[in-house]
């Protein structure tokens, strides 16, 4: 069979948690997104970075489900 591919970095199922993860990490290490880069209030801020990890959770999931090709590849597909 010849299945149609696409490299990951178009991939919503690979973007999504990568988006995902990055948040969390930032903020194990300290960086609160929303707080130190929009001003948002600290209340406000830890609700806004969740938000934004869900949201590329939810996107993974979405792409995963939706998805009508292959992933090859990390930036260029492979033949």
């Amino acid at each position: 069979m010849n299945y149609d591919s696409k490299p990951a970095i178009q991939s919503l199922g690979v973007v999504g948690p990568v988006v995902a993860i990055l948040v969390i990490v930032l903020g194990m290490m300290g960086v609160d997104i929303a707080n130190d880069v929009a001003g948002v209030p600290d209340r406000i801020a830890g609700i806004i970075d969740s938000g934004m990890a869900l949201v590329g959770i939810a996107v993974g999931i979405y792409g995963r489900v939706t998805a009508t090709k292959q992933i090859s590849g990390l930036v260029k597909q492979e033949p």
